[in-house]
């Protein structure tokens, strides 16, 4: 701290004589309060945003959420306010360039420039994934907007998975199908469930029995098993009749010595 820094003492006697509260620094901003209106001070005390708020929070990455009158926007660390101060609620903080805001009991997204650009016109939304992309419902119906606020998966559908492989597993009047990241049903909902595999696979249900798909709906591995558990040293772990085997990719069970081989082979 420098000489023109106030130090502990300092901040201590302003707290107790001219604040109600103080909280801690953060981008170099301190939040105060008096008679339940707040501001901010920089490190050598001076009030660099006005205590005319109802609520400040703590600064992050140089922005603060405040509200004034039950309606919230954004300020900078010079009191700026940075875009408008419309929003009843601003959920959370931002995640991936983007924050969940509501009007009217409704969601959208603000960015980092305090931009409306994913409208409030969502019953429900999802924060931003790092692909730029958010889920969102309307009626009781998902699909995703892109960071500009277009639906690149209409929201059509019962639900939605998160994107893998770029690819999203959806449902429609229970059945499972995939759609791509141009909102494409490039695999018909026609299963009765679906979960991801690997790269460009999908574990599939119909009726009872489990199978594996690739991402143009071949079949891989034949829908004949009771569980699929996953993937291990090349070979697949499968239950039918309520045994657990190893197979590989042709549906051949593997023996003891087949499975010592592939370990050996993949620990070179």
């Amino acid at each position: 701290m420098s000489m023109n820094d106030l130090d502990i003492q300092e901040f201590e006697r302003r707290f107790a004589v001219e604040f109600d509260g103080i909280e801690d620094f953060h981008s170099g901003i301190a939040v105060v309060n008096i008679d339940g209106k707040f501001g901010g001070i920089n490190k050598k005390g001076k009030i660099v945003i006005p205590l005319i708020y109802d609520y400040i929070s703590d600064f992050s990455d140089n922005m603060a959420v405040a509200y004034i009158d039950d309606k919230g926007g954004f300020i900078d660390t010079k009191g700026k306010q940075i875009g408008s101060m419309i929003y009843d609620g601003i959920c959370g903080e931002f995640i991936n360039g983007f924050v969940k805001v509501c009007i009217n009991e409704k969601f959208g997204f603000v960015n980092k420039m305090g931009e409306l650009v994913v409208q409030c016109i969502y019953d429900s939304a999802e924060d931003f994934t790092k692909f730029g992309m958010a889920k969102v419902c309307i009626d009781g119906k998902y699909g995703f907007v892109n960071s500009i606020g277009e639906p690149i998966i209409q929201c059509i559908y019962d639900s939605v998975k998160d994107f893998a492989y770029g690819m999203a597993i959806v449902s429609i009047n229970g059945k499972y199908g995939i759609v791509n990241k141009m909102g494409e049903l490039v695999i018909p909902a026609i299963y009765d469930n679906a979960e991801y595999f690997t790269d460009g696979e999908f574990i599939v249900k119909q009726g009872k029995t489990w199978g594996i798909i690739n991402k143009e709906g071949d079949v891989v591995i034949d829908l004949k098993y009771d569980k699929i558990y996953g993937k291990s040293n090349g070979y697949i772990i499968v239950e039918i009749n309520g045994v657990v085997q190893r197979i590989d990719y042709t549906g051949k069970i593997l023996s003891y010595r087949e499975l010592q081989t592939i370990y050996n082979r993949k620990s070179k």
